[in-house]
């Protein structure tokens, strides 16, 4: 049996609302912890009555869809009552990546610019760069799923 994992939420002011966001308060993400398989269909009772932990819990799955996307520290759960038809157990809304990104109506975080469609090359990948607003083609492991970083070379001596 896989992981059960469970996300507190803490209630707060909406002092930042999102464009077409009205709500008064939000639900932010404070921590996520992981219960025994055998608490399985028990995890909030057995988090708050047996653990003597306080807040209010909801259960978060990796790479199933279920309440979206797995929640994140510090990002918004958005609860039954607010949420979309298609999430009628409320959803998981990862933090915001960069300033200049915006919610979309699918819930995730998009860039003001569209990845490019081309191919970025052989063993290179497109990342965004938020300082200069654009996509740029890195050189990329895909082995390990991560950036390759080559190191420039070191400056001439200075001739005396």
């Amino acid at each position: 049996m896989s992981e059960i994992y469970y996300a507190e939420v803490e209630v707060v002011d909406n002092d930042d609302p999102r464009p077409g966001d009205s709500r008064v308060f939000k639900w932010i993400v404070k921590q996520v912890v992981v219960v025994p398989p055998e608490q399985n269909g028990t995890g909030e009772k057995y988090l708050t009555e047996e653990l003597g932990l306080s807040g209010k819990w909801y259960r978060t799955e990796l790479d199933t869809g279920f309440r979206k996307q797995f929640a994140s520290l510090g990002g918004e759960f958005i609860p039954d009552f607010q949420a979309p038809e298609a999430y009628p157990d409320g959803l998981f809304v990862q933090v915001k990546p960069f300033e200049s990104h915006v919610l979309n109506e699918n819930y995730d975080w998009v860039p003001p610019v569209e990845e490019p469609t081309e191919d970025a090359g052989e063993n290179k990948k497109w990342v965004w760069v938020e300082d200069i607003g654009e996509w740029v083609a890195i050189d990329w492991d895909y082995a390990t799923n991560s950036p390759v970083f080559t190191e420039s070379e070191p400056p001439a001596p200075e001739s005396e």
